[in-house]
C-alpha cells in the first residue's frame, strides 16, 4: 500500500514548482510512509508512549499533523513535536531537518540523533554525507529520496527492501 502511495506521490509531485504547500504534503506523506517500511529495536524510547515525529526548522509541524491525524504505529499514536536543541531528540522516532533550519543547531540535533535508532530525514545536499538516512532531492520537478543504508544500520534501524528498491542508494 505505501509502496503504490510511494509511486503515486511521485506522479503528483511533478506540479511541485508551482505549490510549496502541495510540495510539504507530498514530503510529510512520505515521511509516513517511510515510517511503514522501517523497523526500530524493540528497547523501550524515553519520551511516552507516542511515536513521535519532530521537526527542525519552520512551517512544516502543521502539514505533518494533519498527514497523520488517526494514525498510529504499532498501536502508539503519533505526535508531531519541533525539536529546536540536541536535548530535546531523545524521544523521537523521526526527525525531519527542513531546509530551512539553522545549519549549526540542526547539525547538532543530528549528532545527538546517532546515538539512538531515530530515523533522520533531511533536505540538504550534504545531509547523508553528515550521517542522516533519507534525503530528499528534486529531479525535474519530482521529489525523489536516497537512503543511506549503512547510516540507518549503524543505529540499530532496519529499512525494508521495498523501500529501497524505490531509492537511490547512497553509498
Amino acid at each position: 500500500m505505501a509502496v503504490v502511495t510511494a509511486f503515486a506521490l511521485s506522479v503528483i509531485s511533478s506540479a511541485l514548482a508551482q505549490d510549496a504547500s502541495l510540495e510539504d504534503r507530498v514530503k510529510a506523506t512520505f515521511i509516513f510512509n517511510f515510517i511503514q517500511f522501517a523497523e526500530w529495536p524493540r528497547t523501550p524510547v524515553s519520551g511516552g508512549p507516542s511515536f513521535t515525529i519532530c521537526i527542525v526548522g519552520n512551517a512544516f509541524r502543521e502539514v505533518m499533523e494533519d498527514t497523520v491525524r488517526g494514525e498510529s504505529v504499532n498501536g502508539q499514536p503519533i505526535t508531531v513535536r519541533e525539536v529546536t536543541q540536541a536535548k530535546d531528540a531523545p524521544g523521537c522516532r523521526v526527525i525531519y531537518f527542513r531546509n530551512s533550519a539553522n545549519r549549526a543547531a540542526a547539525q547538532e540535533i543530528l549528532n545527538a540523533a546517532k546515538a539512538s535508532p531515530i530515523l533522520t530525514v533531511g533536505e540538504t545536499p550534504e545531509f547523508l554525507s553528515n550521517g542522516g538516512i533519507v534525503r530528499f532531492t528534486r529531479v525535474r520537478n519530482r521529489i525523489h529520496f536516497q537512503i543511506n543504508p549503512a547510516a540507518a544500520e549503524k543505529v540499530a534501524l532496519s529499512i525494508s527492501s521495498r523501500l529501497l528498491r524505490l531509492a537511490d542508494i547512497e553509498r
